[in-house]
């Protein structure tokens, strides 16, 4: 008997496969969704770890930043108390009389704290800042003007904040002078601890620097042997034009801490000018180093010319409150800052090229600096020098006359640059500086000239 054989349909094959498929599709449908839903889900839980992350590491910088400032201000602080109780043991400050606290005072540096003095004892503020414009007893047989001549700023401000605050009624006037200063040397190790903060990007760099400006605090500072020295008013300002500047020039500061940084150094740069004669001279240095720096592209020229003309600035207010002092005019920091950009009026192609047009271009850059630098400084003597008026000389008291030689010899001693003991000719010395005058000219216009073809 022969077995039946049945033929599976071919419909139900066919509805098979598409059920097949449908169901296959919905499985891929239902994977593909799960899978976007992990990744959704890793995609925020990275987002959130990224935002804890940024969160922990915000407050761990606040946190960081907070300690540094803490420990700044405890190292001033600090210092400037070791610093007093040094200076009491030393001179014995406290168990001695008024008198002989002054005399504490060496090095010559008693007669600003006798001009702090003078400014106490005046009916008003006014007549005692007065009597200082026309002083006629520091000077025997002269008036002259002792703010201008002693750079007395700090005593005139430092003996109005004691008539305004009143501090009479609770403090001696030499202990509150004391401690100006003092405070004043607190405030340059604070500096001094920030400045190494920002360049290393840690405070214990600052931690370091306060404890080696200790250490060697005898070639840093002469506070202790003479309390009343301008340099002991104005350094501390001076670091903090320093650490200014440092913050001034990092590349990644944003906009407001930049305009912080320029607005402390502006400040601190007129300040430093204002209270030391010697002051230019230190911001010279610094202006070299900025124009090595800027001349071998280190430094962003926009920020060399906005410190120019801090500056510059500065050196145009300190001459106005100094009653046209012509010694700033004569200054090497001026010289240089108007040899700067008068070198670059004349070579605006410096930093192109290849290397050694550029190594000849800087060459002849700082050859044009110094020249004009140079050039200038000596037409300022000159024209200072001849527009300066000739000393009154002293009546004659004496029995005889008085003859010709012996008044320039003693106006020479009184005013060395004002008399030349010279067997020259003042026309020959005049002729003498205008040959090199044109000397110097033409060789500036010669280099200036050169420099185009570059």
């Amino acid at each position: 008997m022969t077995p039946l054989r049945c033929r599976k349909p071919e419909t139900f094959t066919g509805s098979n496969k598409r059920e097949a498929a449908e169901e296959t599709d919905e499985l891929g449908g239902v994977s593909g969704s799960a899978v976007r839903e992990d990744g959704q889900e890793e995609k925020s839980e990275r987002v959130q770890s990224s935002n804890r992350r940024s969160a922990a590491g915000v407050v761990q910088h606040l946190v960081r930043g907070l300690f540094g400032l803490l420990a700044a201000m405890a190292c001033g602080t600090l210092y400037a108390v070791f610093l007093s109780a040094h200076h009491d043991r030393k001179f014995w400050f406290s168990a001695r009389q008024e008198l002989e606290r002054e005399l504490s005072f060496q090095g010559g540096s008693g007669l600003y704290y006798h001009f702090y003095k003078q400014m106490l004892a005046a009916p008003s503020f006014a007549e005692g800042f007065y009597q200082l414009l026309v002083d006629n007893g520091t000077v025997s047989g002269q008036t002259i003007n002792s703010v201008e001549r002693f750079f007395l700023y700090p005593e005139l401000i430092l003996s109005f904040i004691y008539r305004v605050s009143g501090g009479q009624d609770y403090v001696e006037p030499v202990y509150f002078y004391l401690g100006a200063v003092l405070g004043l040397q607190a405030f340059c190790v604070t500096a001094l601890f920030v400045c190494s903060w920002m360049m290393s990007g840690t405070w214990v760099a600052g931690v370091l620097t306060v404890s080696w400006y200790l250490v060697n605090r005898q070639d840093v500072s002469k506070v202790v042997q003479a309390v009343p020295l301008r340099d002991n008013w104005a350094v501390p300002y001076f670091s903090c034009q320093v650490a200014a500047l440092t913050g001034f020039l990092i590349t990644n500061m944003s906009s407001a801490a930049e305009m912080f940084c320029s607005l402390t150094m502006s400040i601190s740069t007129f300040t430093f000018l204002l209270l030391w004669e010697h002051a230019h001279y230190v911001l010279f240095v610094q202006g070299l180093c900025l124009l090595l720096m800027d001349s071998l592209d280190l430094v962003p020229q926009k920020k060399t010319d906005h410190v120019q003309k801090i500056y510059l600035s500065s050196l145009v207010l300190v001459y106005l409150f100094h009653f046209q002092n012509s010694c700033l005019l004569s200054s090497p920091l001026l010289s240089l800052l108007i040899g700067f950009m008068l070198a670059r009026y004349f070579q605006r192609r410096m930093k192109m090229g290849p290397f050694v047009a550029r190594l000849l271009k800087l060459l002849l850059h700082l050859h044009l600096v110094f020249t004009c630098g140079i050039t200038f400084s000596y037409s300022m003597k000159r024209l200072c020098h001849q527009l300066s008026p000739v000393p009154r000389r002293a009546p004659n008291t004496g029995s005889g006359p008085v003859s010709a030689a012996d008044a320039d010899l003693s106006t020479a001693l009184l005013h060395p640059g004002s008399v030349h003991l010279s067997a020259v000719h003042p026309a020959d010395r005049l002729q003498e500086a205008q040959v090199r005058l044109t000397c110097w000219s033409s060789c500036f216009f010669t280099l200036g000239g050169l420099n185009q073809y570059f």
